[in-house]
């Protein structure tokens, strides 16, 4: 079943927010990581590998964001489109031989 325009200019504005969200939290670590370069170094070496483990999480989210939709529209794309262009063209065709408007 086919997504709406408007439901899919939903799903693009959630995933920019995502993603907007994650980077500006990551703006923010590194923020606080240049503070507490000043107060302990054994801060400094826990907030890194908090952002290392974030960033990993965040591409490793994309991709599968960026997989998931990418099969969804091949999917689509492919065989069913194909399909029911070909049943259109043909509905259109016999009525226009019958002289009736296609529905």
């Amino acid at each position: 079943m086919e997504c709406s325009i408007f439901v899919r200019q939903i799903r693009y504005f959630a995933h920019f927010l995502n993603f907007t969200g994650s980077y500006l939290y990551l703006t923010g670590c590194a923020l606080e990581i240049v503070s507490i370069i000043r107060e302990n170094h054994f801060e400094i070496e826990r907030r890194i590998f908090m952002l290392k483990r974030f960033v990993t999480l965040m591409v490793a989210g994309s991709i599968a964001l960026t997989s998931i939709y990418g099969c969804q529209t091949i999917g689509r794309g492919t065989g069913e489109v194909a399909e029911e262009v070909e049943q259109g063209a043909g509905e259109f065709k016999e009525g226009y031989n019958e002289g009736k408007a296609p529905d």
